[in-house]
C-alpha cells in the first residue's frame, strides 16, 4: 500500500547507513519452515552479512524470525503484538468474554496464548509506549 511504502521511506531516511527490507511473511501453519525460507532469502541477498533486526507483527512471524536468527547465527527480534491475538480467537467464534469461553473457543484461546507466550520468550524486545514505558499491547504473561 502507499502508506506502507511511505513508512519504509521514512525508516530509510532515519537510518541512512542501514538497509531496510520488507520481506513478506509466508505461512502461519508451522513456525520453522518460514524461518528457513527467510534465512535462505537473506543469505542469498547477502543481507545476512550485516546487522539484522526483525520487526515482526504477530507471534507466528516472530517465531519464524527467531528460526531465521538461529539459522543465520545473528539478528535481533522485535515482537510487535499487532495482529491476531488470543482474545480475537474467541471473539471470532462468537464468544464475548473469556469467562464465557468453553470447548473449542477455550482451546483456540489457549493455543493462541501459548504462541504469544512463546513469541515473548524468543523475542529480544517489544515496542514500548513512550509515556508509560510498558509494552504497547498490555497482556499479562505469567
Amino acid at each position: 500500500s502507499r502508506a506502507s511504502r511511505a513508512a519504509v521511506r521514512r525508516f530509510r531516511l532515519q537510518w541512512p547507513g542501514g538497509t531496510i527490507r520488507v520481506v513478506p511473511y509466508v505461512s502461519r501453519i508451522e513456525s520453522r519452515r518460514p524461518g528457513l525460507s527467510l534465512a535462505l532469502v537473506l543469505a542469498r541477498e547477502r543481507s545476512a552479512d550485516r546487522g539484522l533486526v526483525f520487526h515482526c507483527r504477530g507471534p507466528a512471524a516472530t517465531l519464524a524470525a527467531a528460526g531465521a536468527r538461529r539459522m543465520l547465527g545473528k539478528g535481533r527480534v522485535v515482537f510487535d503484538m499487532r495482529g491476531h491475538t488470543a482474545l480475537e480467537a474467541i471473539h471470532r467464534q462468537g464468544v464475548a468474554r473469556l469467562a464465557d469461553a468453553s470447548g473449542r473457543a477455550r482451546q483456540s484461546y489457549e493455543r493462541a496464548l501459548a504462541l504469544e507466550r512463546e513469541a515473548v520468550a524468543v523475542a529480544d524486545g517489544m515496542p514500548l509506549n513512550t509515556a508509560t514505558r510498558l509494552p504497547l499491547y498490555s497482556e499479562t504473561y505469567t
